[in-house]
């Protein structure tokens, strides 16, 4: 298929068009004027400088207690030991882990107060009676993000199983 190359216009031959053709005369230097003072630069997230300290001071603990943990983790058993550190998700695998341990204080052993509530109100107001066996699974979800966090593909997978299989249960148990 032939394609149409974009046409220019015809230069004139006029005084224009030599003054084109010469090299540009320098311009006169700008006049100096006062400057003013700016004020401090701020990072790009615009945080304050001891916001940012106490930001990646906690985030420092976090993920040094993940990687410990991760490490604990994968040191059982033989599958999980030679993870590359690329792929470790100990982060997330942390939360998860205390997820379960908030759920599980809050619907096992009855912690209260507006968090217990809240937590309450969300686990048992959408799963019902299910909601006892939620700390169970995300303990499981933690324990195998710290594991097998290379498997990303299955996670979506396992995501919807999972999600199919509570909805489907969570239904029955509140019909009986």
């Amino acid at each position: 298929m032939a394609t149409r190359t974009p046409t220019r216009a015809p230069r004139s031959s006029g005084p224009a068009a030599k003054s084109r053709s010469r090299p540009a005369a320098r311009r006169p230097a700008a006049r100096r004027t006062k400057r003013r003072r700016r004020a401090p630069a701020r990072s790009a997230g615009g945080w304050p400088a001891p916001v940012r300290v106490l930001g990646s001071l906690l985030r420092g603990c976090w993920l040094g207690i993940a990687h410990v943990l991760g490490a604990l983790t994968r040191r059982v058993g033989t599958s999980a030991r030679e993870l590359d550190p690329a792929h470790r998700r100990d982060g997330l695998g942390l939360a998860l882990l205390g997820a379960a341990t908030v759920v599980a204080a809050v619907e096992w052993w009855g912690l209260r107060g507006l968090p217990g509530e809240f937590v309450h109100a969300v686990v048992a107001g959408t799963l019902g009676r299910v909601g006892l066996v939620v700390p169970l699974a995300l303990l499981a979800l933690g324990v195998r993000l710290l594991r097998h966090p290379e498997d990303a593909s299955a996670g979506g997978r396992i995501g919807i199983g999972v999600t199919a299989l509570v909805v489907a249960t969570a239904g029955l148990v509140h019909i009986a």
